[in-house]
């Protein structure tokens, strides 16, 4: 999720992704690279929830969704990185747009599979998947 939200050139990281449809919007959750790929917007929720009850309009969703992903390599034993803090959540969405500008996560599997692609940034997430698919530490849901 952090990746559609936070390595869209054009945006910046906005978590427009979390915005909810309404009568009157239709958000990018349901674009068809998001569909049934992204996972975890109740986590972030509830985060936001917990956050608001203590200090109301501080802290924003891109800021939560930049934390979170940190927090969470940083969980399964990956490196830590400083999170530059200040993001402003985004009012708008654009289905059109994470239709066209989004790759679809098929495209990013068949991207980082076969030889040769453990290599710089691909080999911690192929050791990562190694090291997490098979020794039960993680949540066996997040695994693909």
């Amino acid at each position: 999720m952090y990746v559609c939200v936070c390595i869209n050139i054009k945006q910046g990281c906005d978590a427009s992704v979390l915005l909810e449809d309404t009568a009157n919007f239709t958000g990018e959750k349901t674009a068809r690279p998001n569909n049934n790929s992204l996972r975890g917007f109740e986590v972030i929720d509830t985060i936001k929830t917990q956050l608001e009850s203590l200090c109301p309009g501080v802290v924003s969703c891109a800021d939560i969704l930049a934390i979170a992903a940190r927090d969470s390599v940083v969980a399964l034993g990956g490196q830590s990185w400083t999170v530059q803090l200040g993001r402003r959540d985004s009012t708008t969405a654009s289905l059109a747009a994470a239709n066209s500008e989004i790759p679809s996560p098929f495209l990013i599997s068949a991207a980082l599979s076969g030889p040769g692609v453990c290599y710089q940034p691909g080999k911690l997430l192929c050791r990562l998947r190694q090291r997490n698919g098979e020794d039960g530490e993680s949540e066996p849901s997040y695994w693909n």
